[in-house]
């Protein structure tokens, strides 16, 4: 895979290289951590060259532990937890590009029935890649400090970005969550991207 450490360090704001560079620090000293990568919009968008959103983290290993260290860190609050190993630290009056950083367990998800919510398991990098809703937002770079800056995508969203494709992961997606076709019809508008024929 291609190493993107350009984008964590001289593409990004300065604000992001505080938060990816103290995700470095905190990760190498918790051996309850294997990995923690920035995933999703933020990496397509650090991509693109346009300005990110928010931070999505995705940690294999105690994410908890990650996300405390880093709320402390940075004078945050204690993060918020959800029911599906998720934790938010809210970064407003902390930064002025970041309203909130999202940490999640790196996870499967299955499904019991179309639109439900999803069962969810603790599973590698690759297979939280496999949950999301579309290649191009299906895209992680590594934060630890043996590979950082390498690009994990499992799904090629790189090539679909090159394109300016959105392209589903799965033939069931939409059956999975309905939700991403209209997320489908934003994305393709927002980034000026077609919607790949099979996702149609």
């Amino acid at each position: 895979m291609p190493n993107l450490s350009q984008l964590l360090t001289s593409k990004s704001s300065a604000e992001y290289r505080h938060v990816f560079e103290l995700c470095r620090d905190i990760s190498s000293d918790l051996d309850s951590v294997d990995g923690v990568y920035v995933v999703g919009g933020i990496v397509r968008d650090l991509i693109l060259g346009r300005t990110p959103g928010d931070i999505d983290l995705s940690v294999v290993g105690d994410a908890k532990a990650l996300s405390q260290k880093l709320a402390a860190r940075i004078g945050a609050g204690s993060p918020d937890e959800s029911q599906f190993m998720t934790f938010k630290i809210d970064t407003r009056g902390i930064f002025s590009d970041v309203l909130s950083i999202d940490v999640v367990t790196a996870r499967s998800e299955s499904y019991s029935e179309s639109a439900a919510l999803p069962d969810v398991s603790v599973s590698s990098i690759d297979e939280d890649l496999k949950r999301r809703d579309f290649t191009v937002n299906a895209m992680t770079i590594s934060l630890m400090g043996t590979d950082w800056g390498t690009l994990v995508d499992p799904k090629n969203g790189l090539g679909d970005v090159m394109r300016k494709r959105i392209k589903v992961l799965h033939d069931a997606s939409f059956v999975d969550d309905p939700t991403r076709i209209f997320r489908a019809v934003r994305y393709a508008v927002r980034l000026g991207f077609n919607i790949d024929s099979r996702t149609n």
